[in-house]
Formats: C-alpha cells, structure tokens, sequence
C-alpha cells in the first residue's frame, strides 16, 4: 500500500516518506490533498481512509477506520459461495445402498442378507476358552460335575445371583412361581423340583442360562461364567433343600432347624 496511517496525528502519509516516525506536517497536507482534494483547517487533520487498493476515500462518521463497499460486496460474494458449497456437498457413503438388519435379499442363495461367519474364524483377542467352565461340557456332553469345589461362599454368591436373575421367574425356592411369572406369564416357568431337572446334569443349567431355553433369554451376557456355575450349585442346595427326608439330615442341623420354626 502506498500510504499508512499515522497513528500518533492520525493523517495518511506515504510510506517510503516517513520521517521520524511521521511526516512533517506540510508534507502531509500536500499529500493528502493531492490524493483526496481535502485539506487541513484549524489545526484539525481530515480523517482519511485506506482501501484495499491504496486509495484514499473520504471519512465517515462515527469511527476513524471505514469498510470500503467494494470490500462488503466481495465478502457477500464469498459467504454465499461457501453457503452454496454447504449445501452441494452429499455423504454418498451414507446414501449408498445398504440392507437393514435381518432384510431379505435377493443376490445371495439363501435370501439372507446377514452372512455367516467363514469357517474357523475366530476373534483375534479371543482369551484360551476352557470346555468345562465355559461352555459346561465334558467331550461335547453335558457336564456332570462342577469345575471348581462348591463351599460356603459360592453358595452365598450363587444364592445372592440366583435372588436378583432367577427369582422373578422362578421365585425364591424354585417352583416357578415368581412375581413376574404370577403376572402375566401363559405359561408357568419350570420349577426346578421335577424328577426331571433333579436328575439333570450341571451342564444341563448351565446350557439354559447361556443360550436360553424356550421363552428363556440367553444371560450369558449378564452373568459370567463363574456366578452361572455358583447359581447352579444354589439350585442344587435348593432341590436338596425340598427334596431330602428328615432322617438323612445330621441331628445337630435338624435341631437348629426344629428350634428356626419355633
């Protein structure tokens, strides 16, 4: 720009000319009324003001700087270019063609659009899986044994899980008598004090409460192994509990169950 603006007199002097900071002040006003055609009267500097193109324009009032229109109409230029760029842009990765969830489809054989897995892939982080507590089988049968020894404490846990998953349903001794089954439910949930569930295998529970069984959900997903193993050795505590004739109980516990009824 061939002018600047002195601040400290506030005038527009060339600035190849600047001496000591500003120009002299005959300088200045020969200067500016070669540029502009204004002058300097009673000591009082006309405010001049710069364009992009280093023309001086004259003042405006309310303010010792102005935007040149020329300015505002090519910043309106570019604001619209940009809104019109806005909205031409189109996310063809999220309008391309897709199916939903379980949709039919008529590319593959058997009309599925959500494929199966290859063979034998498996997870890369998958943990090493262990047959008898994970899965509650012994060589692809049901498990008959418990993979770790039941004490007190998986009792108690298995007691406190079955309370807060099972007991709904199932209600608090297992006859399948629960709030929610009492409140709705065609159909009876299955009372663990058949002849049949008492002569099934561990594995056999662990199955159901993994994959689910009937109108049973699967809660693999909310209950780990670990409390799935205990809640079955609590439902084994109760089977016993219903199911084992007086004379088999030690006397001891008989008597501190005879005095619990009093």
């Amino acid at each position: 720009m061939p002018f600047t603006i002195c601040r400290r007199r506030r005038t527009v002097v060339p600035f190849w000319n600047r001496r000591g900071g500003c120009a002299s002040r005959k300088y200045r006003e020969a200067a500016l009324k070669a540029q502009t055609g204004l002058s300097v009267q009673n000591d009082h500097p006309v405010r001049a003001f710069l364009t992009l193109d280093g023309a001086a324009t004259p003042p405006v009032p309310g303010g010792d700087y102005a935007i040149h229109p020329g300015r505002i109409s090519r910043n309106l230029s570019i604001v619209l270019i940009f809104i019109l760029l806005l909205t031409s842009c189109r996310q063809k990765m999220a309008d391309q063609p897709r199916y939903s969830p379980y949709a039919e489809s008529t590319f593959f054989p058997d009309m599925l659009s959500a494929r199966p897995l290859p063979v034998g892939t498996i997870p890369r982080d998958l943990p090493a899986r262990n047959e008898l507590l994970d899965r509650g089988t012994i060589n692809g049968k049901a498990a008959d044994r418990f993979p770790f020894p039941i004490t007190m404490d998986v009792l108690h846990r298995g007691r406190e899980r079955f309370d807060i998953y099972c007991s709904p349903c199932h209600g608090y001794i297992g006859l399948g008598d629960g709030m929610a089954a009492r409140r709705g439910f065609r159909r009876a949930p299955a009372s663990f004090h058949t002849d049949e569930l008492r002569a099934a295998p561990p594995g056999h529970f662990f199955d159901v409460m993994t994959n689910g069984f009937g109108a049973m959900p699967s809660y693999a997903y909310q209950i780990d192994s670990h409390d799935r193993w205990a809640i079955i050795a609590y439902i084994r505590a109760l089977q016993i509990s219903q199911w084992t004739p007086a004379n088999a109980v030690p006397p001891d516990e008989l008597q501190k169950l005879e005095q619990r009824k009093q």
